[in-house]
């Protein structure tokens, strides 16, 4: 996997979003607030996504709708995370994980598709640790024309190489209802249990779990090596 400064950038979710536009890649407009009695930029539209900084599993996460609920929510994830708050315009479209696996080149797995057929369309802590009551869908390949599946791959490369990771990763995305996508974040050290999205995607093109990890061992010795193994 990635070195610790990578995974330093990466789960810092503010210092993502600045690497990130600095690239020119796209992604939901932002901006961060201290307190919740903290300056809110003027040209956001509600409704708005607000997350701690850097906490991992869409731990805090929650979507608000008005400035009430902003401020409110900004002053919960700072009694309880202490910590500052990333706010993000919410795109209200599909969802979509792509799985990224080598170096130099690295290469995009088909996407996921999450699919939410019921409550709110974001992928919560409680859904992920499976105690929300409703099951997410997964996807694969997420049903994309050829092009379109290639636009997100190639976004998602060039966001693992922008953060500077290694061997492998997942990239979410966001798709307007235009079929604009989005780059939301980058996992540095995605999950890797059985129905995780990277795993799904491997299964996708024919590596089940085993050999799935035996191709991410080799490749990071692949690296470490300058040569094939094969495991």
């Amino acid at each position: 996997g990635s070195a610790p400064d990578t995974h330093g950038l990466a789960i810092n979710k503010i210092v993502t979003k600045i690497i990130i536009e600095k690239k020119g890649l796209p992604t939901p407009k932002y901006t961060v607030m201290e307190r919740s009695d903290s300056d809110m930029r003027a040209d956001m539209q509600y409704p708005l996504i607000i997350k701690p900084k850097d906490e991992t599993s869409s731990l805090g996460l929650r979507k608000v709708f008005n400035e009430t609920e902003l401020r409110k929510g900004v002053k919960a994830i700072f009694n309880e995370f202490s910590t500052q708050t990333l706010v993000e315009e919410y795109i209200d479209g599909r969802e979509i994980n792509v799985g990224l696996l080598g170096n130099n080149p690295v290469v995009a797995l088909p996407p996921v598709e999450l699919i939410f057929k019921e409550g709110p369309r974001i992928y919560t802590y409680e859904d992920k640790n499976k105690i929300s009551g409703r099951k997410i869908e997964k996807i694969c390949p997420a049903l994309l024309s050829k092009d379109d599946t290639g636009r997100i791959q190639q976004l998602a490369i060039e966001t693992f190489n922008a953060l500077g990771c290694l061997d492998f990763a997942r990239v979410d995305i966001r798709l307007d209802d235009k079929g604009k996508p989005y780059v939301l974040e980058i996992n540095s050290m995605p999950g890797l249990n059985r129905d995780s999205s990277l795993v799904v995607a491997a299964n996708n093109i024919g590596l089940d779990f085993t050999t799935f990890i035996n191709r991410l061992v080799a490749v990071a010795c692949e690296r470490y090596l300058d040569e094939v193994v094969t495991l």
